[in-house]
């Protein structure tokens, strides 16, 4: 409730100024602001104690405000939630594959270009059961003080745009991750853009996601461009720390440093496997790992698991092939397999 006007003089005559008198207002019970005080008695020269006052533009309904922050809250809470393990409902019975491609950076110049358009050929629907995901940098998209090395590569800033769209229409991507030189300069948006809703889940950083198959099995996949951790032993160290530490996931897979590596180990109880991959980079060349002398660690672009919903063994559930093209003879085999015993 708002005070009269006749409250707001007597207030400011005891109190002496407007900033106590809202206290004093508020105190009794009043919804009041100074800035509203001062507009009220701004016409009266003896209810003033400066010389001059200035109208700042509309006041803010405070009640307004925090009730939108709310719900902005409410909406980002609710898509935190649905992202800690988004459902992906799989419509065809019987094994399945789902391919991790790793950071492509298709307008590098070191780029297997050709390598990588034909792994898009096993995930654009020709092979029946098998998916496709990528792990993120899709470009080199330089930015800042690495701008520079525009000038080591033959593409400009339109073409590695083309390239990028081209790349990403050949496939119906189960997920996509955004990886740090995606979101460079805020080019997630573009990538968006690209997409045109050509995937199922398009997340920046990771995605964590859980295949429900029809016969009510669920695998569980936890997707990041890079797990935090590092071994100068163990490539795939930070993909491993996140599985023993999690506990959740039956595959946790990342790409970021273009190495390849791979490891089998068990959930407590040893009744659910974990897989926790390393996936390599289409990126063959690369200055930056010449400058700091990096060995080549780069074994497999895109391995596929091959998913089997009625496996009655945790080594069934989930297989790897670290060749696609191998995959796809091997999804074949099982799938008929199946069909024959069904």
């Amino acid at each position: 409730m708002r005070p009269n006007q006749e409250k707001m003089i007597e207030a400011f005559s005891k109190a002496g100024g407007f900033r106590p008198a809202e206290r004093m207002l508020r105190s009794m019970g009043f919804d009041i602001s100074e800035r509203t005080l001062r507009r009220a008695l701004a016409n009266m020269p003896s209810a003033t104690d400066e010389p001059f006052t200035v109208d700042d533009g509309p006041e803010i309904d405070i009640q307004e405000l925090l009730e939108r922050r709310i719900k902005v809250f409410e909406k980002k809470n609710k898509q935190r939630e649905h992202d800690k393990l988004i459902p992906v409902r799989i419509n065809i019975d019987g094994p399945v594959g789902l391919g991790f491609m790793g950071d492509p950076h298709i307008d590098s110049d070191g780029c297997n270009i050709k390598l990588l358009l034909e792994h898009t050929e096993i995930f654009d629907g020709r092979n029946e059961g098998m998916f496709g995901a990528c792990l993120g940098d899709m470009w080199n998209n330089w930015s800042g003080r690495l701008a520079r090395l525009w000038s080591e590569q033959t593409t400009d800033g339109s073409e590695a745009r083309a390239l990028v769209e081209y790349f990403l229409s050949r496939v119906n991507w189960m997920f996509v991750i955004y990886g740090n030189h995606d979101l460079w300069s805020g080019h997630s948006k573009i990538l968006d853009q690209m997409l045109a809703g050509n995937a199922g889940a398009a997340r920046d950083w990771r995605a964590r996601v859980g295949l429900r198959f029809p016969n009510g099995r669920t695998a569980k996949i936890y997707g990041a461009h890079g797990f935090p951790g590092n071994s100068m032993y163990l490539k795939n160290f930070g993909a491993v720390k996140k599985a023993l530490f999690d506990g959740q996931h039956d595959i946790y897979v990342s790409g970021h440093i273009h190495s390849a590596g791979y490891t089998l180990g068990a959930h407590p109880g040893a009744e659910r496997a974990f897989h926790a991959v390393q996936v390599g980079t289409y990126k063959e060349i690369d200055s930056f790992g010449d400058a700091i002398g990096a060995e080549n660690l780069n074994l497999y672009t895109c391995p596929v698991a091959l998913i089997d919903p009625y496996a009655t063994s945790p080594l069934n559930f989930i297989r790897w092939e670290f060749d696609p093209e191998q995959a796809v003879d091997r999804l074949a085999w099982m799938r008929k397999r199946w069909s024959e015993a069904r």
